[in-house]
C-alpha cells in the first residue's frame, strides 16, 4: 500500500510547497482537490499535460492518484457535466481516476430506489470514462457512507468503470466495521480516504492520525487481508476546517504514523 495526500489538506499552499512536500517526505501519490484556489481542476494550469508540474511530480516518482470532482449523482445533469469534465482533464494527464459522490437520497425514497433514481445519469458517467480508459470512483460519502449502502448503486448501475472510493471514517461512523464494509464492497475499492479523530454529538473533532478512536490496524490489516495495493491517502480536511492543525504538522506525522501502523500488520 502507498502513501498518498490529498491536497484538501494544504489549501494555502503553492505548487513549490507541494513538492517540496513530497519530496522531503516519500509521497507515493497526490489526489487533487484545489491547487493554488483553483477548485475546479480542469480550469488549473498545473493541471494541463506537461507542466512543469506533472513534470516534477513525475521525476519525483509521485503519481497523480486521482481528481477530486464535487459531482453529487443526487443532482443528475450537474453530475453529469462535471463529471465528464473531470474526466477528460483526468485522461489528458493519464490519471485514472475521477472522485465523484452519490448525493442525498430523494426525499420520501428508501436507498434501493435512490439507487435506481441516479443509476442512469452514474452509468452514462462512466460509460464516458471508460471510453477514455478512466474510472469514475464513488466516494462512501453523505447518505451512503456503508459499504451496505453503496453497493446498492455499484449493483443498480452494473458498470465496470465504477469502483469505490473508501473512506473508512465514513464507514466507521456510520456504524459499520471495517470487514463489514469490505464484505459489501468486495474487489470494487480503488482508493482509500484515511483520517481520525472524535465524534462529539453528532460532529466530529478531528485530530492527527492516531490520536483519534478509529481502530486503524483493524482498518489497515482488512485492506492488506483483502489484497488491497492501491493508495491510502490522507484527506485532512484543512479547506473546510481551518481550525485543524496545519499541513507542515499533519502531513509529516501521518507519513511516519502511518509506516509505524503498516509495521505492525500481520
Amino acid at each position: 500500500m502507498k502513501a498518498c495526500f490529498s491536497t484538501l489538506g494544504c489549501p494555502d499552499w503553492n505548487i513549490g510547497q507541494i513538492l517540496a512536500c513530497v519530496k522531503d517526505l516519500g509521497f507515493e501519490g497526490i489526489e487533487i482537490r484545489g491547487l493554488e484556489g483553483e477548485m475546479f481542476a480542469p480550469k488549473s494550469p498545473h493541471l494541463q499535460p506537461d507542466s512543469r508540474f506533472l513534470q516534477e511530480l513525475e521525476g519525483l516518482g509521485c503519481a497523480v492518484a486521482g481528481l477530486g470532482s464535487s459531482a453529487s449523482f443526487g443532482k443528475p445533469a450537474e453530475a453529469l457535466a462535471e463529471c465528464r469534465a473531470y474526466v477528460d482533464a483526468a485522461a489528458a494527464i493519464d490519471c485514472r481516476l475521477v472522485r465523484v459522490f452519490g448525493g442525498r437520497v430523494p426525499e420520501g425514497m428508501d436507498h434501493a430506489e435512490g439507487a435506481k433514481a441516479l443509476a442512469p445519469a452514474l452509468r452514462e458517467a462512466c460509460q464516458y470514462a471508460q471510453e477514455k480508459d478512466v474510472i469514475v470512483g464513488l466516494e462512501t460519502h453523505d447518505d451512503w457512507c456503508r459499504g451496505d449502502e453503496l453497493a446498492l448503486i455499484l449493483q443498480t448501475v452494473d458498470h465496470p468503470a465504477l469502483q469505490v472510493i473508501w473512506d473508512m471514517h465514513h464507514s466507521y461512523r456510520h456504524g459499520e466495521a471495517p470487514a463489514e464494509t469490505q464484505a459489501a464492497l468486495g474487489n470494487r475499492v480503488v482508493h482509500v480516504h484515511l483520517k481520525d479523530g472524535f465524534e462529539r454529538e453528532g460532529k466530529v473533532d478531528y485530530r492527527l492520525f492516531g490520536e483519534g478512536d478509529l481502530p486503524l490496524v483493524e482498518m489497515l490489516q482488512t485492506l492488506k487481508d483483502a489484497g488491497y495495493e492501491g493508495f491510502l491517502s490522507l484527506e485532512w480536511e484543512k479547506k473546510w476546517h481551518p481550525e485543524i492543525a496545519e499541513p507542515e504538522v499533519a502531513f509529516p506525522q501521518f507519513r511516519a504514523k502511518l509506516t509505524e501502523l503498516l509495521s505492525q500488520l500481520a
